[in-house]
């Protein structure tokens, strides 16, 4: 029965209010202040009478650090002041932000929690790759950045090695990185169980590498289609080329595959494909066993005629492709999806925002476009309004795309709860009636959801920024309109102007605080005040990775309205890099220079990777930039001492009661998530609630406590060409002052293409260039293609294929050599004739006698022989050709 009485005691507490007669303040600082650097603290005040003494001062226990002490004769003062951030001992401590006001209108002492912390650097750990076998070893690199993105040297006191099990395998005591790197391999056991592994430098430096067996890519397969095809057009052209990691085409036949399916609905294909029955009929073309052309191609024309669709419908076409490769058998599959015109259909909310303001109307956008992101005109779509996640009593309104594939609305607030969603999806026919598991059909793409907070002003007044693309280019120039409608029951009677301040974040605190008026006093006679007005600004090069834009008004009733946006920075490349091979094609183990050029006194980390290995395991996984500026971009904005500095609302309540607080938004919010923190004597938090305290405690949901669970012990358990690594070059290269190195290195027995990449840093930052290529190639030569691993005793098979790119015919002798670990069932030396642009696959059935590992050895050359290539012969010892390669097979038990 008690709990019946919970509306009697309830009381609302706003934020104290200042009288029209007062003046208004707002202090604005960055919450958590990085030791040693240099800060601002920004001021505003309104109102002022006479003289005004104002300090501002950082108090920590016994220890006072003076930011401002100034003496204020203005009515109103706008200004900056910067300051030099106390060092302190801890990785962080918190202050106290302390603000005295002594004037004729004003006597202020109030303070505010500000936390100091250790200066952050960032640590990144790159590997040359993701993936290694057994017995491989692994390199990898220490990079230490400040918050500039500047190298620094760095102690570190653990850096170790985690294994599946989270069992320690490896360590390194008091490892420091110089000029931001360090140097780091270890070797693999070939006994190391495979699965997912671990470096680290606690507490949060992590990355991760896998241990499996796998066999490079000696070739890939493509295929070249259209982006779509019209349900008019008779026909479109489909190509499937076959190219080894060097380039020149692979011999082989190509299996070739087109199905057509009716789309579900007219704007959902592919999840529909997936999901049709093996057991239905299909509407297939099949190209079986197309020889390739002397490009490594098969084209062809394929007729839609075959298919006998309708072009009233929406089409999906899924084509599947396989190349086997000629004597060896060896084969490689890709896929692709084609879509008959617009059946692909992306929906999305654009300029709308996440925020409502009660009493306004709220403006949003659909986007309708295809898959190049064209806009798709007279396009349907339905927009549900959903309160209280109820879908039953959801409420909608279709809209139609205009000649920009755009459809504006315009939704009333009035009823609104404090949260709310709204959800838009593609209108499956005109007719369609909405049911419980319509959202269960729907393809991702083709809808969008957005969730509304209530943006709490008191006043019910309206301060916008405009929606503006969040990516931005580095020294641009941004234009952004700011929108305001106020209540003018607010103003006074002697109100002449408006005061906008806007302040521009970047990942080091306030960029820049500035002031914007707007004369009021000629305004129509209407309810409201509204208007806009632009804010212009260039994206400096400090604004790299984020940043953010912060706009705030104070209303002559004491309330503070806000707005902020964020928006991402691309690299703005002050320091650049360059890699130039001295060729671009070697014979393998040959030596060739590698020119490196950058800010001088930089030091670049260059990597060289086989492109077989990437065809496997590309880059996109274990990119050095891509880590780097992703984790600089997530520390732009610290959260994790928010809950130390923020306000508690148990002081917004009488004693013996507690707060329940809304899941609305306000303006102390909205400072604080900009890692501001906020002195006022304006308005700027939503009322709370206040309850008595032995009602909270015994009609609160106990909270059970959570046992924490370590997800990384979740972890499942788990010359003869010799030299055959997937990583050709891993190491640190100093430029030098004048920024120009050459690098003489010997290149891999692989007949490939290397692939190379650079990340360098320097004092400007850093700097990077990718997919800088080498071929190493020879006219003539064997490729040994082997299993990874064998079972003892039982028998496999040994395939050396010879290539020959000399122009003429030559006999080609080629031998296995023997083992003491080796049984050969057939011939140990086989011949064969080889021409121009040709190949021939030698294949021996073999077995291995001992466990652990196996050499295999197989040498060729050509000889002089009688009949077929007497005509056009190369003589041994005139013009004879040798080649020997040599791989290592796992031998298990």
């Amino acid at each position: 029965m008690w709990l019946l009485l919970v509306p009697v005691f309830l009381a609302i507490f706003g934020s104290s209010l200042t009288s029209a007669s007062e003046p208004h303040y707002v202090i604005t600082v960055p919450a958590h202040l990085e030791e040693g650097t240099e800060g601002k603290a920004c001021v505003a005040f309104l109102d002022l009478k006479g003289e005004t003494d104002i300090k501002i001062k950082l108090k920590h226990e016994e220890q006072v650090h003076i930011i401002a002490e100034h003496k204020v004769t203005k009515h109103d003062h706008s200004e900056c002041y910067a300051f030099q951030v106390p060092k302190i001992k801890d990785d962080h401590l918190i202050w106290n932000l302390h603000l005295s006001a002594r004037g004729e209108n004003i006597n202020v002492d109030e303070s505010k929690k500000v936390a100091i912390i250790k200066r952050e650097d960032e640590c990144v750990i790159h590997t040359d790759k993701s993936t290694y076998k057994p017995g491989d070893t692994v390199k990898f690199q220490v990079i230490s950045v400040n918050s500039d993105f500047q190298p620094i040297s760095k102690e570190h006191p653990l850096l170790e090695i985690i294994d599946p099990n989270t069992n320690r395998i490896a360590q390194w005591l008091n490892v420091s990185t110089k000029q931001g790197f360090a140097d780091f391999s270890f070797h693999l056991d070939k006994q190391l169980a495979h699965g997912n592994y671990k470096i680290i430098i606690p507490p949060g430096c992590v990355k991760y590498f896998k241990v499996d067996k796998y066999v490079p890519k000696r070739f890939e397969l493509n295929l070249n289609i259209p982006s779509e095809v019209s349900m008019t057009d008779k026909s479109f052209q489909l190509k499937a080329c076959g190219s080894y990691t060097y380039g020149k085409p692979v011999e082989g036949v190509i299996d070739l595959s087109v199905c057509a399916e009716v789309c579900k609905y007219r704007w959902y294909c592919k999840s529909h494909s997936s999901s049709v029955k093996k057991t239905a009929k299909k509407n297939c073309i099949d190209i079986k066993q197309e020889k390739t052309d002397d490009k490594g191609c098969v084209s062809r024309d394929i007729q839609l005629g075959h298919f006998n669709l309708s072009t009233t419908e929406q089409h999906f076409f899924r084509i599947n492709s396989k190349l086997t490769e000629d004597g060896t058998g060896h084969s490689e599959e890709t896929s692709a999806h084609l879509y008959s015109t617009s059946a692909k259909k992306i929906v999305q909310f654009e300029e709308s925002k996440r925020f409502y303001d009660k009493g306004f109307p709220y403006h949003g956008k659909v986007k309708v476009s295809n898959e190049k992101n064209q806009p798709l005109v007279n396009e349907v779509v339905r927009l549900y309004i959903i309160k209280n996640d109820d879908y039953s009593n959801a409420t909608h309104i279709n809209l139609v795309t205009d000649s920009e594939g755009i459809a504006h609305f315009t939704l009333k607030t009035s009823g609104w709860p404090d949260v709310l969603m709204l959800k838009v999806r593609l209108l499956l026919d005109d007719h369609e009636d909405d049911d419980d598991n319509i959202w269960d059909h729907v393809d991702s793409s083709s809808q969008d959801s957005l969730w509304l907070l209530l943006f709490y002003s008191k006043s019910e007044s309206l301060l916008s920024i405009q929606e503006h693309p969040s990516d931005v280019s580095c020294h641009s120039e941004q234009s952004v309109m700011v929108e305001y409608d106020i209540h003018k029951k607010i103003l006074h009677s002697d109100t002449d102007q408006l005061h906008f301040f806007y302040i521009l974040l970047s990942k080091s605190g306030i960029f820049s605080y500035k002031e914007h008026t707007v004369d009021v006093k000629d305004q129509a006679k209407s309810p409201n005040l509204q208007g806009s007005f632009p804010l212009n600004f260039h994206v400096e090069e400090g604004f790299f990775p984020r940043f953010g834009l912060l706009v705030f008004s104070v209303l002559p009733n004491g309330e503070t309205i806000a707005r902020a946006k964020n928006y991402i920075v691309s690299p703005c490349g002050k320091s650049k890099v360059k890699l130039s091979f001295s060729k671009e094609q070697v014979r393998p183990g040959e030596n060739v220079n590698l020119e490196v050029t950058a800010e001088a006194g930089s030091l670049c980390s260059v990597r060289s990777v086989d492109k077989g290995y990437l065809l496997k395991n590309p880059h996109s996984d274990n990119n050095l930039i891509s880590d780097v500026i992703e984790k600089l971009r997530n520390s732009v904005y610290k959260d994790e001492h928010t809950d130390l500095i923020m306000d508690s609302d148990d002081d917004r309540c009488p004693k013996n009661t507690s707060p329940i607080t809304e899941n609305n938004y306000d303006v102390y919010k909205l400072f604080l998530t900009h890692s501001l923190q906020i002195l006022t004597n304006t308005e700027i938090k939503e009322p709370v609630k206040c309850v008595p305290r032995a009602l909270t405690t015994r009609s609160a949901v106990e909270k059970k406590k959570t046992k924490h669970i370590d997800t990384d012990k979740k972890a499942e358990k788990q010359f003869t060409q010799s030299y055959f690594s997937d990583t050709w070059l891993y190491e640190l290269v100093p430029v030098g002052s004048e920024g120009h190195t050459v690098l003489n290195r010997t290149t891999p027995n692989t007949i490939t293409k290397w692939v190379t990449d650079a990340f360098c840093l320097g004092s400007s930052g850093f700097a990077s260039v990718k997919d800088v290529e080498l071929t190493t190639f020879q006219p003539y030569f064997i490729d040994l293609i082997a299993p990874y691993s064998v079972v003892q005793g039982k028998t496999f098979t040994i395939q050396a294929v010879v290539f020959s790119y000399v122009k003429k015919c030559i006999l080609i002798v080629v031998s296995l050599s023997d083992s003491e670990n080796l049984v050969i069932a057939s011939k140990k030396e086989q011949a064969r004739c080889v021409c121009e642009g040709l190949s021939h696959t030698f294949s021996w059935d073999v077995s291995a006698l001992k466990p652990k590992t196996l050499k295999i050895h197989i040498d060729s050359e050509s000889i002089e022989v009688e009949g077929k290539c007497t005509q056009d012969v190369l003589l041994v010892g005139k013009d004879r050709i040798k080649d020997s390669v040599e791989k290592t097979i796992v031998v298990k038990v």
